[in-house]
């Protein structure tokens, strides 16, 4: 995984500008509460307000140079070396910590504050059990709440960060073990039920027929958290369960429309992202898919290659088969090479090559291989085709009839010579580990080459083995048939010829 340094540059502090805003939310949120507990006290001392406020406010700017420092230490050591899902996971765990123990902190400071003023007030006369419920109701607005608010947004921070990194580098996160319904439990357990808790608490020990006094400041309190915690609930679950399902539905939608490439980010640890890391498997698979459709396509008609790719038999396994090999030669190549230059003769062989690789995937041909300015094409493989005979010589037949109406580069008019034999051969995959050629070898091959090369001695265009005559069924009326020996064999080969 190797990144620009304008990339690295660009995305090392973007994880931090995310981080503000939850910077800003950790040091408001007490400070509100603080407001609304002073302004809804029969008596309101600035004095007072103004001491919490810098109480809190000292201890905030302690924590945000906590964090700065815990940054710079995740920076240096996993942004720096790229593994981004760690640096990711540092920052996450430890701004939540160390939100939670200045929390602690200052909720100490509160609840010391608090229960001071009521013993001062003697508003409970007593009552042992309100102390211990003030404590939970200011635990649970300070401390339990701020923790849910500051773990959700982190979570939403690492989404949008892990999605920058992804639409900056393509690079995809592994999925976590997260689950998402122990965080939709944690939700509901900390809007829902604690909450609940507190205000029943209030009413079995509160003041008598007092809700609007001495009980208000906590019972309201709760109520503004509640209200608070179901707000952020609505966006987190836009941000961390809507947003991923929407992504996926609109990568969905571009894999419809024959976009392959597409890849959804893996921004979270939970089952959303063990199911976005089976989809972008998925597409991995149907991209590699379409590759060998596309490179088939580049050999044989569409169709065959739609077949091959959904035939359940493995063609790249070597087997024994009889097929139609056909090979061509353009006549008199090397005295027309010296007349061009290297640009036009190759464009003057694209232009060959096309027309008569469209005339062989038309017959049901494959092409084989390129070797100089011959074709060599085989047919019944790696399909079947009970044809193979007739549509290799259908070919034969066209290519000749383009030769005599196709004017090529440069107005040039080029004759190709073409053999042609059926025989058994062995097919597959031939070569190295690095490189694999699926290619055809075996001595009915290098009949059909020797066949090719006979055409200047017979006088022909189009040579074919009485293994191949045989098979045709059409009745042809051949200029030449006669017995003839070709280089690297010892028995005769009775050919036909036009």
């Amino acid at each position: 995984m190797k990144l620009k340094p304008e990339t690295i540059s660009k995305l090392r502090y973007e994880y931090f500008y995310y981080l503000i805003p939850i910077f800003i939310m950790n040091f408001i949120i007490p400070i509100f509460y603080l407001g609304i507990d002073f302004y809804l006290k029969k008596y309101f001392d600035i004095n007072e307000f103004l001491g919490q406020v810098l109480i809190q406010t000292s201890t905030h700017f302690i924590y945000l140079f906590a964090i700065i420092i815990i940054y710079y230490y995740a920076e240096k050591k996993y942004f720096s070396t790229l593994n981004l899902n760690q640096f990711c996971k540092i920052i996450t765990t430890t701004v939540v910590k160390i939100t939670g123990f200045f929390q602690i902190l200052q909720t100490t400071i509160i609840i010391l504050f608090a229960l001071g003023e009521i013993a001062k007030d003697n508003l409970y006369k007593g009552k042992i059990a309100i102390y211990f419920i003030v404590g939970v109701s200011v635990v649970y607005q300070y401390i339990i709440i701020t923790m849910f608010l500051t773990y959700m947004a982190t979570q939403i921070v690492e989404r949008k960060f892990k999605t920058r990194i992804f639409e900056e580098t393509k690079i995809l996160f592994k999925h976590g073990n997260e689950k998402i319904k122990t965080e939709i439990l944690v939700s509901f357990f900390v809007i829902g039920i604690v909450p609940l808790l507190i205000l029943l608490l209030f009413q079995i020990h509160g003041t008598e027929g007092n809700f609007f006094k001495g009980d208000r400041i906590y019972i309201i309190g709760t109520f503004i958290v509640v209200f608070t915690g179901i707000a952020a609930c609505l966006v987190f679950q836009k941000e961390l369960i809507s947003f991923p399902i929407e992504t996926l539905v609109s990568a969905m939608d571009q894999v419809e429309q024959g976009n392959f490439k597409v890849r959804v980010p893996i921004s979270k640890s939970n089952e959303l992202s063990l199911l976005s890391s089976k989809f972008n498997d998925m597409l991995d698979g149907l991209e590699e898919k379409e590759k060998i459709k596309d490179e088939f396509g580049k050999y044989l008609s569409p169709e065959v290659a739609k077949e091959i790719l959904n035939s359940k038999k493995n063609i790249w396994e070597g087997e024994e088969k009889e097929i139609t090999i056909l090979f061509t030669d353009i006549e008199g190549f090397t005295t027309l090479s010296e007349k061009l230059e290297a640009k036009e003769i190759v464009k003057l062989l694209n232009e060959y090559f096309t027309e008569l690789v469209n005339i062989i995937k038309k017959n049901s041909g494959v092409v084989n291989k390129f070797i100089g300015d011959s074709i060599l094409a085989i047919y019944n493989a790696p399909l079947n085709d009970i044809n193979h005979a007739e549509n290799a010589f259908q070919t034969a037949l066209e290519i000749s009839k383009l030769n005599e109406n196709k004017k090529f580069s440069s107005d040039l008019i080029i004759k190709t010579r073409i053999g042609i034999n059926t025989g058994k051969v062995i097919i597959g995959n031939l070569g190295s580990k690095e490189r694999l050629e699926y290619t055809v070898i075996g001595d009915a091959v290098n009949v059909a080459q020797r066949l090719e090369s006979m055409n200047k001695e017979l006088s022909t265009t189009i040579l074919i083995s009485e293994s191949t005559k045989n098979l045709i069924q059409e009745k042809i009326q051949f200029q030449i048939e006669k017995e003839i020996f070709v280089k690297g064999r010892k028995e005769s080969i009775h050919v036909f010829g036009i």
